[in-house]
């Protein structure tokens, strides 16, 4: 039967029938699929522990038969298993939100070769422990919604239109959710207690575009404080569910888990 092989990252798995699990990956040479791996929970040699959650494969894959429509997990070897990750309850719930953005957003069979590498790479670095959690989702979030063709206009106010360097007065702006972009301090303070309205420092802006432009190695480097943490979190956070239109169940289990 016809196949394909290619590097995939498991975003979710389901159970399926008495012993057959239902797997999401994000894979390199085509994008999202769905498959099925047939009697994974029946047998202990074929798929051994290496079928969970955020693991990166070389899998080999049946394309879909016009009986079932689905396409079948053929063999697979782990080729990073990302196992600290699933020892550190925070740590799930970012691997989670980020993986189910991925699964939302990305179509069946479309490629995307660029967030497939973005996606590994910050869960090697979350599995690493080598970069804040909530700095790697600034990350993650920021380069997603590039790729996604959502990244907010931060060049200047969505409003009066002055470049942002060029504002004067107070060094808070506004993230606009429902407008995509930036207001300054005088077009935008009325509605600063909305939920859709979230406050920006300048700086943050800044380093938001550095992020999003610069390599991703070098971007990861990029360290916020705690205030401006908190500030990129929650406009991110809300910008990327209003625009991807859906809700991410995920991401309510990780805002719990932080304010613990």
């Amino acid at each position: 039967m016809p196949g394909f092989s290619s590097p995939a990252i498991i975003l979710r798995r389901t159970a399926y029938a008495e012993y057959d699990t239902i797997l999401d990956l994000l894979t390199l040479e085509r994008g999202r699929i769905t498959a099925m791996a047939k009697n994974a929970r029946k047998s202990k040699k074929r798929f051994a522990g290496i079928l969970e959650p955020f693991c990166c494969l070389d899998a080999v894959f049946t394309d879909p038969s016009a009986r079932s429509g689905m396409t079948i997990l053929k063999e697979a070897a782990m080729t990073a298993p990302f196992g600290a990750i699933r020892l550190n309850m925070e740590k799930v719930a970012y691997a989670s939100y980020w993986s189910e953005m991925v699964n939302r957003w990305v179509k069946e069979d479309d490629t995307q070769s660029a967030l497939f590498h973005l996606l590994h790479y910050v869960l090697f670095m979350l599995d690493s422990g080598k970069a804040s959690h909530a700095d790697l989702s600034i990350l993650f979030q920021v380069r997603f919604m590039t790729l996604a063709g959502l990244f907010p206009g931060m060049a200047a106010c969505r409003v009066c239109k002055t470049e942002i360097d060029r504002l004067s007065g107070s060094p808070t702006l506004y993230l606009d959710i429902a407008r995509g972009g930036i207001v300054c301090h005088r077009c935008g303070g009325e509605g600063a207690g909305s939920q859709y309205r979230k406050p920006l420092s300048r700086g943050l802006v800044k380093q938001f575009l550095w992020v999003r432009e610069t390599d991703l190695p070098q971007a990861e480097r990029m360290r916020f404080t705690a205030a401006a943490r908190e500030q990129g979190l929650a406009a991110l956070e809300a910008f990327v569910t209003y625009h991807l239109a859906m809700e991410i169940k995920s991401l309510k289990v990780l805002q719990r888990i932080r304010h613990w």
